[in-house]
C-alpha cells in the first residue's frame, strides 16, 4: 500500500506511513510528533512527476526494465561508434562473374567481366583512388581465383560446388584506408553445361536443284544460315559438287568447325532422280564441336528427289532451212535458204541466218539466241564438213564448237550439236571408172598375200549411156598395174589420155590399203564431169581380206640327237622321229645326208615342201658339224632355205631362231 500525503511504500496494515508519519486511517489525526516534523521539514507538497518517478521505481521490476534499457541504449552507441571506426567493406564478386562451358563431366570454368560490371569497376576504383585512378587500379593488388588445379577447372560436372578465392597484396592496405576487400559468394555451382548430343546436321538441310530436267543440278544459293543445338549455328555454302558447313556459336558469332557435305551426283539430274548427299565427320572435324558444346557429329547420308527443274525447249533446224544442190553429182555445191529467219522458242528468240547465201556455194549456218529482253546472249554456228563435190547419197555434216549442253543447261533451249542432211536429186554422171571393168582377187597368207588384178579384153572399151562417148583401155601388168584410158568423141576423135597405176606389195596382211592412182589432175577429173558428164575416180582404194593364217613351223624338232665319246672329243648322230609331217595340205618330206669337209663331218637334214597334190613347192637343207665336238657345246643350225617363197606358197613359216643342240655325252 501507499501513503496518501507522501506516496511512500508501506507494509500492508500500517496505520503511520513512515516517511511523513501521516495516518492511513481514514479521518485519524496524524501522529503529533510525525505532524510537527513534517511542519518543520516539508514547507511545501512534492510535485506529480516526482510522485510519479517516486512510484515507478518504488517497484522493483520497474527498476530491472530501466536498468536494461539503458544497457542497451548504451550498447547501441558502443556498437555504433564501434562500426564507424570499422573499414568499410567491398565485395569484389560484385566485378565479375564465373563463367561454365563445355560439356557436363568435360566443362571449364574461368572468371569473366561484363561490360556492366567493368564500368562498376571503374567506378569504384575512381572513388578509391581519385585522381590517380589512371595510374592505379584495385586489380594491381587483388586477384580473384578459383581455388582448383588445371585438370579440375577441365573436368567439371552440373551441380557442383566450386570456391572461389582472392589473392590481395597487403600492400593495398598502405595504399588503401577504409575499405576491407572480401567475397560475399565464396562458393558457386557449376550450372549450364551441355549434355551430349548426336547432330545429324543433314535433317536440317534441303538442297534446292536448278536448271532443266536432263541437265539439271544442285542450285548454287548465297549462304544459308539456320540454328542448330546448344547454341550453334550452320552457315551453308554451295561449292560444286559438295556443300560447305561452317559451325558457329551463336552467341558470341565465333568460328567453332566446318565439314562437308557431298553429293554422288551433281550434273545432268532429271525431275524425279535420286540423290544422296553424304557427310564424312572426323575427328579433327568434330573435336572442338564436342568439347565445347557437347556435340557429336555423325556420320550421315541423306537421300533427295530432285525436283522443280524446268522442262526444256527443243528445236529442230532444219525445219527452217531449204537445202539445195547445184551441179552433177560428185562435183555439185550445196547452198540454203534460210525459210524462217526469226523463231520464239519460250521467252527467248531465235535468229537464224545464212553469211554466204549469195555464194556459190554455203559452209555456214548461224544461229543468234536472244532473251526476253532482246539481248544477244549466244551464237551458235554450225559449219558443213563440205559444201562442194559433193554427190548423190553423200550426208553433209553441219557441227558447232559451242557447247550445247551449257546452252541447254544455262537457258533451257536445246539446241543440236550437229545434224545431218541428206544429198539428193542431183543428176548422175556417167561413171567411167576402169578399174571397175575389171576383176581382182587377194590370195596367199598374212603377211605374204598379193593383189591379182585382170582387166577382161571383151571389158576393154565402152561407151557412155548415150553413146556419145568411147572409152577404150588398154592393160599392163609386167612391173605393176597399169591401165592407160583414152577416150573419143562420137566422131571418133581422141582428146582425152591418162592412166590408172597401182604398186601392189607381195607382203599384205588382212586391213591393208591398195590404191590405184589417176596421173591425171583432180581438178581435171572434175571439169571432165561439168563439161562431158563422164566420172573418172581420182583414186580407188581396196581393202585387202580373206588372206589365210600362217604357220610357225620348227622343222629341226622332228630330228633325234645321240652322243658318244671319240677320244678327246664327243661325236654327234642325228636321226629322223619321221620322214614326212604333214601341215594342213602340205608336207614336208626329210631325208638325212653326211658328208665331210676339211677333216670334219657334217649332216645335212634336206627338206622339200610339197603341196596337196605333191607338187615340189620348194627344196632347202639345214646342217649341223657332227665330230670333234667338245663337252657343253652350243650348236646352232646353218640355214640354207627360203623361207619367203615357202610361207607365200604354203603359209609356212620356218623358224630355227631359238633353236640349238647342247653336247653331252652323259
Amino acid at each position: 500500500m501507499f501513503c496518501e500525503k507522501c506516496g511512500a511504500q508501506l507494509p500492508d496494515g500500517a496505520k503511520f506511513c513512515e516517511k511523513c508519519g501521516s495516518s492511513t486511517v481514514p479521518g485519524a489525526a496524524p501522529a503529533p510528533a510525525a505532524a510537527a516534523v513534517a511542519s518543520a521539514a516539508a514547507p511545501a507538497a512534492p510535485s506529480a512527476f516526482s510522485l510519479a518517478l517516486k512510484k515507478f521505481f518504488s517497484n522493483k521490476r520497474n527498476v530491472i526494465i530501466a536498468a536494461v534499457a539503458l544497457f542497451l541504449v548504451i550498447a547501441a552507441i558502443v556498437t555504433i561508434i564501434i562500426i564507424a571506426s570499422q573499414p568499410k567493406k567491398i565485395y569484389i564478386d560484385d566485378y565479375f562473374h564465373v563463367v561454365f562451358e563445355g560439356v557436363d563431366g568435360n566443362g571449364r570454368a574461368y572468371l569473366s567481366t561484363s561490360d556492366e560490371e567493368n564500368k562498376k569497376f571503374v567506378k569504384l576504383n575512381k572513388k578509391i583512388f581519385g585522381d590517380d585512378a589512371d595510374e592505379k587500379s584495385i586489380g594491381m593488388y587483388i586477384e580473384p581465383y578459383i581455388d582448383m588445379t588445371e585438370e579440375e577447372l577441365n573436368s567439371l560436372k552440373n551441380g557442383q560446388k566450386i570456391k572461389v578465392k582472392l589473392k590481395i597484396n597487403k600492400d593495398i592496405y598502405d595504399e588503401v584506408d577504409g575499405y576491407k576487400f572480401v567475397l560475399r559468394h565464396k562458393t558457386v555451382k557449376v550450372k549450364g553445361l551441355y549434355k551430349s548430343t548426336q547432330l545429324n546436321v543433314l535433317d536440317y538441310i534441303t538442297p534446292m536443284f536448278g536448271g532443266y530436267t536432263g541437265y539439271g543440278m544442285p542450285q548454287s544459293l548465297d549462304t544459308l544460315v539456320f540454328p542448330l543445338i546448344n547454341g550453334t549455328e550452320a552457315r551453308v555454302t554451295h561449292q560444286g559438287h559438295r556443300l560447305r558447313i561452317e559451325i558457329y556459336e551463336t552467341k558470341n558469332n565465333s568460328y567453332i568447325s566446318t565439314v562437308y557435305a557431298r553429293f554422288d551426283r551433281y550434273e545432268h539430274l532429271s525431275n524425279g532422280d535420286t540423290v544422296n548427299l553424304s557427310i564424312e565427320a572426323s575427328e579433327n572435324d568434330t573435336s572442338s564441336l564436342y568439347s565445347g558444346y557437347g556435340l557429336i557429329l555423325a556420320s550421315q547420308t541423306k537421300s533427295f528427289t530432285v525436283s522443280g527443274l524446268a522442262e526444256p525447249v527443243y528445236t529442230e533446224l532444219t525445219k527452217y532451212v531449204n537445202f539445195k544442190f547445184t551441179g552433177m553429182s560428185t562435183v555439185a555445191t550445196m547452198n540454203f535458204d534460210v525459210t524462217k529467219e526469226e523463231v520464239m522458242l519460250g521467252s527467248f528468240k531465235v535468229k537464224l541466218s545464212n553469211p554466204y547465201a549469195s555464194s556459190e556455194y554455203a559452209s555456214q549456218l548461224r544461229t543468234e539466241l536472244y532473251n526476253s529482253e532482246g539481248k544477244l546472249i549466244r551464237t551458235i554456228i554450225y559449219y558443213a564438213d563440205k559444201c562442194t563435190k559433193i554427190k548423190n547419197g553423200d550426208k553433209i555434216k553441219f557441227e558447232t564448237s559451242v557447247s550445247i549442253e551449257e546452252v541447254l543447261s544455262n537457258y533451257g533451249i536445246s539446241f543440236p550439236q550437229s545434224f545431218e542432211v541428206d544429198v539428193t536429186g542431183l543428176t548422175e554422171p556417167f561413171n567411167a571408172d576402169p578399174t571397175s571393168r575389171g576383176t581382182y582377187v587377194f590370195e596367199g597368207y598374212q603377211g605374204y598375200g598379193m593383189f591379182v588384178f585382170d582387166l577382161p579384153e571383151a571389158n576393154r572399151v565402152y561407151k557412155t549411156d548415150d553413146g556419145k562417148y568411147t572409152i577404150k583401155l588398154s592393160f599392163d601388168k609386167s612391173y605393176n598395174y597399169r591401165i592407160t584410158v583414152v577416150v573419143a568423141d562420137e566422131n571418133g576423135r581422141n582428146f582425152l589420155s591418162f592412166s590408172y597405176d597401182c604398186y601392189p606389195s607381195s607382203t599384205l596382211k588382212n586391213g591393208d590399203i591398195i590404191e590405184f592412182y589417176c596421173s591425171e589432175w583432180e581438178g581435171n577429173l572434175e571439169s571432165y564431169v561439168k563439161d562431158y558428164g563422164l566420172y573418172f575416180p581420182h583414186k580407188v582404194t581396196y581393202t585387202v581380206e580373206g588372206l589365210k593364217e600362217t604357220t610357225t613351223v620348227n622343222p629341226l624338232e622332228n630330228l633325234t640327237f645321240s652322243f658318244a665319246k671319240d677320244g678327246d672329243y664327243v661325236k654327234m648322230t642325228l636321226g629322223l622321229k619321221e620322214k614326212t609331217v604333214a601341215y594342213g595340205e602340205n608336207a614336208l618330206n626329210y631325208f638325212l645326208e653326211t658328208y665331210s669337209s676339211w677333216g670334219d663331218k657334217y649332216t645335212k637334214i634336206n627338206i622339200t615342201v610339197k603341196d596337196k597334190d605333191g607338187n615340189l613347192i620348194d627344196a632347202g637343207f639345214y646342217e649341223f658339224k657332227t665330230d670333234h665336238l667338245n663337252e657343253g657345246d652350243k650348236l646352232y643350225p646353218s640355214n640354207y632355205t627360203d623361207n619367203a617363197s615357202v610361207t607365200i606358197a604354203t603359209g609356212i613359216i620356218f623358224n630355227v631362231d631359238d633353236y640349238f643342240v647342247i653336247v653331252s655325252s652323259q
